[in-house]
């Protein structure tokens, strides 16, 4: 199950790597427009690498396969709330990542990932 969660996080990552270049050429982040935009992809791209650093400690068996799905579920949903609500998604990914927090929080190989999650969600 995860080998497939990981072919679709390439898919998403190559698309989302293909919008930020295209973004990147001519950045207006003075608009408020433009800073949603811009925060928006920063956390497509975190929540991305997040996604892969679990999958990796779950394919080296450092973490438990059950709580790996459980992240990656959530960043998956994380990615489509991205997608799908460019304006409220903090809001809904902050009540998700809660939940799982304290699980990440217990997983000394998560630790560094934890600030990182956090400040994506603090306007």
């Amino acid at each position: 199950m995860i080998t497939r969660q990981k072919h679709k996080l390439v898919a998403i990552l190559a698309i989302t790597i293909a919008l930020g270049a295209a973004c990147a050429k001519n950045p207006n982040i003075q608009t408020p427009e433009g800073k949603r935009a811009a925060t928006a992809l920063e956390a497509t791209q975190r929540i991305g690498e997040f996604q892969n650093f679990v999958i990796s400690l779950s394919d080296a068996k450092k973490i438990p396969v059950d709580t790996a799905r459980v992240i990656v579920r959530w960043c998956v949903e994380s990615l489509k709330t991205l997608e799908t609500a460019p304006i409220g998604w903090r809001a809904t990914l902050d009540k998700a990542w809660a939940s799982i927090r304290a699980e990440a929080s217990k997983l000394p190989d998560l630790a560094t990932w934890i600030p990182v999650i956090d400040s994506l969600l603090t306007p």
